[in-house]
């Protein structure tokens, strides 16, 4: 029998209150230093946690900017550090709190126009958010359309000006991920979707990579999608 995991979300300042707890899952998948850890947390607005019984065996951190963009307002929704113990991987834990977190922020405003984002460190990630979407951008084999090249411009550059390079879509952080599934192996890099992030981030084939591909969904063209997914198919279960 599958272990019961729990999803609870957490503010800024009620996640600080259980931040050890993250951090003894992030220690063993991140190459980085516990104060690096903790200093990032000033970033995030928003905390998924993931529990079997009292134990955390993963957390997800969302950031909000509500920002004109183009001359209409925008909400962009990002998917910051996270992690889930190998062990539970393969529940959908990191898609399922995406979108409920999504859904949550567009029922407090309606009426904005409203894109997730976030920053594939891995081709793991990236394949998952390729897969979990309809429509993702950067787009395989092809240019990232103006409108999005700019979107992704902009949070390149507002959040890694000195890293970002906005020819592969990529951008840089201090600290790497420890996981050895993390090196794509030459079965997997014949998935176009792989090849793909290994085109943009060559580093990925070697050892402590830090860096990533950053990627962005628009929302309304994937609602009915995620619902059948994520919320039809776990009615189902």
């Amino acid at each position: 029998m599958s272990p019961q995991i729990t999803t609870t979300f957490y503010s800024q300042a009620s996640f600080l209150a259980i931040k050890q707890e993250a951090w003894e899952v992030c220690r063993q998948l991140y190459d980085m230093k516990e104060v690096d850890y903790y200093d990032r947390l000033s970033v995030f607005h928003s905390f998924a946690v993931f529990r079997v019984g009292q134990e955390v065996i993963g957390f997800l951190s969302f950031f909000v900017d509500e920002t004109i963009f183009q001359n209409k307002k925008i909400i962009l929704l990002g998917i910051g550090h996270g992690a889930v113990l190998p062990a539970y991987r393969n529940n959908s834990l990191i898609p399922a709190a995406t979108i409920q977190f999504l859904f949550q922020s567009i029922v407090k405003k309606p009426f904005k126009r409203h894109f997730l984002w976030g920053m594939g460190m891995t081709h793991l990630a990236y394949r998952m958010g390729r897969r979990s979407s309809q429509s993702f951008y950067p787009l395989l084999e092809e240019d990232c359309p103006p409108y999005y090249q700019s979107l992704l411009d902009w949070i390149g550059q507002r959040y890694y000006p000195h890293s970002y390079d906005s020819a592969s879509l990529t951008a840089s952080v201090n600290f790497s991920i420890l996981d050895k599934a993390a090196i794509p192996t030459l079965s997997e890099q014949q998935d176009p979707v792989v090849a793909d992030f290994v085109r943009r981030v060559p580093s990925c084939l070697s050892p402590h990579n830090q860096t990533g591909v950053l990627t962005i969904t628009p929302i309304a063209p994937n609602v009915w999608f995620w619902i059948k997914k994520y919320i039809f198919k776990r009615k189902k279960k």
